[in-house]
């Protein structure tokens, strides 16, 4: 999945969606969107970091919409777990060692993931802590084999988070 700010939309590749789903759970696709989501916001905000910071300061803002999501009702029990799971198994120690596009290692995307779902947004360093709101993002059919698009849209359950990586 990646976000094109050029077009402010989000592509996902349904095969990878679905393996996720498969291999970590239900929640794994929504995180991944949750991710893609935080470039978007990022994009609105003009943040212009690069690297593993920008990445992890998506999957901190993936862990607000988590927060958020728990709030309004919407998790299942593991949900979280699933979440950081996919997060940690996309780490550049596990997934890309040798890439251009750092992501950051496992335990800093756990990390990063568990700030958001605990601080919120004043935990991943946005601009003046501020209020991000959901915003639409168009969308349309990629051409084959692209991914299709999207449009992205009080104390989160967090049980038995290991302080090592997950299994």
């Amino acid at each position: 999945a990646y976000y094109c700010p050029v077009e402010q939309e989000i592509f996902l590749f349904p095969r990878f969606m679905d393996m996720e789903n498969t291999d970590i759970g239900d929640f794994a696709p929504m995180f991944i969107v949750a991710h893609e989501w935080g470039h978007h916001a990022q994009h609105l905000a003009d943040i212009r970091r690069t690297g593993a910071d920008y990445e992890l300061q998506a999957d901190c803002l993936g862990g607000v919409f988590s927060r958020y999501a728990e709030q309004q009702g919407w998790l299942e029990r593991g949900d979280v777990i699933e979440g950081l799971r996919l997060a940690e198994s996309i780490g550049d120690d596990v997934f890309a060692q040798d890439t251009d596009d750092p992501h950051g290692t496992y335990i800093e995307r756990r990390d990063a993931v568990m700030r958001g779902l605990l601080d919120g947004l004043p935990g991943c360093d946005f601009p003046n802590g501020g209020e991000v709101r959901p915003t639409h993002i168009p969308t349309r059919a990629a051409p084959t084999p692209t991914p299709t698009r999207i449009a992205p849209t009080s104390t989160p359950i967090v049980e038995n988070v290991p302080e090592t990586r997950l299994p």
